[in-house]
């Protein structure tokens, strides 16, 4: 039996995620759109696997998808322990310019790796971050493949006081 995808919606911004079936959205968790894998009950306590969708206005020298990545990288490597970067890869993301940035990096005791899609649409970026635990990654990359694919980047950037993930929409 094939299950079906849900999605939340960010309307203030026009953004789309699909949630994985298991996968829960959280609200008001700091970003517009944000999808946690379950809880493993009786394992031992690990890194969540997540994904995470935001919005922002770039900087007014940031003309273009190629220098936001550039700009965002050098961001990340201030920011995050240890970071490799592994890949990037230029792509196109719901036909937008795109690119697909894997990296590596500590958090605490958790050695993580972590996906990135950013795409601009009309001067606005959307970013999308899924991680997971190192070991996961080959098991959760098909996943995080299909949450990107299906992700609906941002239009706009919400007006003043929008709530993050102010809807959900039925499964698809």
């Amino acid at each position: 039996m094939t299950q079906t995808w849900g999605v939340i919606t960010y309307p203030a911004a026009g953004l789309e995620l699909p949630v994985p079936p298991g996968w829960q959205a959280v609200r008001d968790a700091g970003a517009p759109l944000v999808v946690v894998a379950p809880r493993e009950t009786g394992q031992p306590l690990r890194f969540r696997p997540n994904a995470v969708a935001t919005v922002e206005r770039p900087p007014p020298e940031v003309t273009d998808v190629a220098a936001y990545t550039a700009a965002s990288v050098a961001g990340l490597a201030r920011l995050l322990t240890g970071l490799h970067v592994i890949a990037i890869d230029v792509i196109t993301l719901a036909g937008h310019d795109g690119r697909r940035v894997l990296c590596g990096h500590r958090d605490g005791v958790y050695a993580i790796a972590t996906e990135y899609w950013w795409t601009m649409a009309g001067g606005v970026a959307t970013a999308l971050t899924a991680s997971c635990q190192v070991e996961d990654y080959l098991d959760l990359s098909p996943v995080f493949e299909n949450i990107a694919a299906g992700m609906v980047p941002a239009g706009q950037l919400p007006g003043p006081g929008a709530q993050n993930g102010a809807g959900a929409g039925a499964g698809r």
